[in-house]
């Protein structure tokens, strides 16, 4: 009956339009994803190396002795605010979660809340990869345990902030794909609209409650309905103004489209540029260390030599140095190459 295949028609238009908008409308009272910031255990490097270790019970300390009015913040690839200021979010002690990953040891997990209005976020949002986070920290180095095993073991640290970066340290860290940054918000409708939240919300439901209560249509019915004659010229206009729609709605789309990606590739030449400098820094940096690590072997070398010829004035003098307990307290990160 073309009655009954009108009506699948408009079904099969129904579901396509409904899709697209579940897709594009966000009205979901909590859309906030929760992603793993630190674990203890080995944190180990792109070469499977350690890179430092973090004593059990560190994290549950941490978030112990957090003060419940402290407001970190959300960086991108840990660029200060001083060069680069944008804050992508913020964060709270509330936001932060203790897991069990086994063995004795914890995770801690974050409610990662960003704004999705900041133009960096929606560029992150649109990319085609997934992301990761970096804590970033100060710690305290157990001296003892670090030279017992000859790795850096951590048994303290105070996570201040944390970055949205491209390849994460901690590696329970990686994989993120941030949510929301394409979607409109209840309120970017109603804007759009010129409506309130609650007359937006009383028309969604008034048309679920029609819908479900809808009396079904009887055989009788359905044979009158089709002696009926369907004007094909009305059919074939609605359809061609339901195109030039659906045409502007895509023209502007595109144009939004378009906007976005100009300021996402201003920000990526930016960053680019930043981490040209960061990388060059890096070799300056890692040619001096190399030289330190030179001057301090032939150090050691002339030492033990020294030590070798006049034990017994050795032995006295290190008898006669006072114990000096040292504690290594330093601000870094779990990226890789990072800080």
């Amino acid at each position: 009956m073309k009655l009954i295949e009108e009506r699948d028609k408009r079904t099969v238009r129904r579901k396509i339009a409904k899709k697209e908008w579940d897709e594009m409308i966000t009205l979901s009272v909590n859309d906030t994803q929760t992603v793993r910031l630190l674990d203890e255990g080995a944190v180990v490097m792109a070469n499977g190396n350690i890179d430092f270790y973090i004593q059990k019970g560190t994290l549950e300390k941490y978030l112990t002795d957090l003060e419940e009015d402290y407001v970190g913040t959300i960086n991108v690839g840990h660029m200060d605010f001083a060069s680069f200021p944008f804050i992508l979010g913020t964060w709270t002690k509330k936001d932060l979660h203790l897991v069990d990953i086994g063995d004795g040891r914890k995770g801690l997990d974050v409610d990662l809340h960003l704004d999705y209005e900041n133009p960096l976020v929606k560029s992150l949002a649109m990319m085609p990869y997934s992301l990761g986070v970096s804590a970033e920290f100060y710690v305290h180095v157990n001296e003892e345990a670090s030279y017992r095993i000859g790795v850096e073991v951590i048994d303290d640290v105070f996570i201040h902030d944390f970055a949205i970066v491209g390849e994460a340290g901690n590696v329970n860290s990686s994989g993120i794909k941030l949510k929301g940054g394409t979607k409109v918000t209840l309120k970017e409708l109603t804007e759009k609209l010129g409506v309130t939240e609650s007359e937006v919300l009383n028309a969604v439901d008034e048309t679920i409650e029609k819908e479900e209560s809808a009396p079904e249509v009887d055989e009788k019915e359905l044979e009158v309905a089709e002696t009926e004659e369907l004007s094909v010229e009305e059919t074939v206009v609605e359809d061609e103004v339901e195109e030039k729609e659906l045409e502007a709605t895509e023209e502007v789309v595109e144009d939004e489209t378009d906007k976005m990606l100009a300021v996402m590739s201003d920000v990526i030449e930016k960053l680019s540029a930043k981490v040209d400098t960061l990388t060059s820094q890096v070799v300056d940096l890692t040619a001096q260390l190399e030289q330190k690590e030179k001057e301090l072997a032939v150090k050691d070398e002339k030492a033990k030599s020294f030590g070798d010829k006049f034990k017994n004035l050795y032995a006295s003098l290190a008898e006669d140095e006072p114990v000096v307990e040292t504690k290594k307290e330093v601000l870094r990160t779990d990226g890789i190459g990072e800080l």
